[in-house]
């Protein structure tokens, strides 16, 4: 008897129960999901900048938890993947009240023990709202300051196909990896997902943004990666799971 379970729409990747003496007690389940962000805060950079966030938006694509940890050093897919969030859907990263999301949910009853988190242009919404449908992945926007200085700042994490970065880099942007976790799903329980944009900024110049339309905007590679590199830090995301 095959030990495989495709979950999901088509595409989605394969949750594969274990084959050893104890397959038996691995189920396969559905769950709900719940995301919630941080109070609308103000942040200071490494780089001395105090900024004042207005915006801090994701599309997400999908997630998927594997039953492995997955620290830097190793390859990406350390261990199975037992769970998997199908979206699309968007985080309001400066929402704190906990919000249900429409996905398709699936899972294997093992421990899920890290995360990657794939985004996607939104096609509305917040983000497509502020930046134009099939456009964005993320969407920030607010004022920055230093000494004497004050910036407005606003625009998103863009990374067009046919740009200067390879198809390689454009599909590995999209992927924020090795988050940590530690959850066994259940059948109707809730993945709870909370996402912190205190650091989403971390990395940028803002005295060297692109000039806007009456803010500072992210218009070159380096800007976007600038952007990217606080967006993919690890600490941002938490996971807990709600029998």
């Amino acid at each position: 008897m095959s030990c495989a379970l495709r979950l999901g729409a088509a595409g989605a990747l394969l949750l594969v129960a274990a084959c050893g003496e104890d397959a038996g007690l691995v189920r396969r389940v559905q769950f709900q999901v719940s995301v919630a962000g941080s109070e609308p805060l103000r942040v200071h950079t490494p780089s001395g900048w105090e900024v004042s966030l207005a915006a801090a938006e994701l599309s997400v694509a999908a997630l998927y938890f594997r039953n492995a940890q997955n620290v830097g050093g190793t390859a990406d897919e350390q261990g199975r993947v037992v769970a998997q969030v199908l979206g699309p859907f968007s985080i309001d990263a400066l929402d704190p009240a906990p919000l249900r999301v429409a996905v398709t949910a699936s899972a294997l009853t093992e421990r899920a023990l890290s995360a990657e988190l794939w985004l996607t242009e939104a096609d509305d919404g917040p983000i497509a709202d502020a930046l134009g449908p099939f456009s964005a992945l993320a969407h920030v926007a607010g004022t920055a300051r230093r000494a004497d200085r004050e910036l407005s700042f606003d625009g998103g994490l863009q990374f067009p196909e046919g740009g200067e970065l390879s198809g390689y880099q454009t599909w590995s942007n999209r992927r924020i990896r090795r988050l940590a976790c530690n959850f066994v799903p259940s059948a109707g329980g809730e993945l709870q997902i909370r996402i912190d944009p205190s650091h989403f900024v971390d990395s940028v110049q803002f005295d060297s943004l692109s000039e806007g339309d009456g803010a500072r905007t992210f218009a070159t590679d380096a800007e976007q990666l600038q952007l990217r590199n606080g967006i993919a830090l690890t600490g941002a995301y938490a996971f807990s799971f709600v029998p």
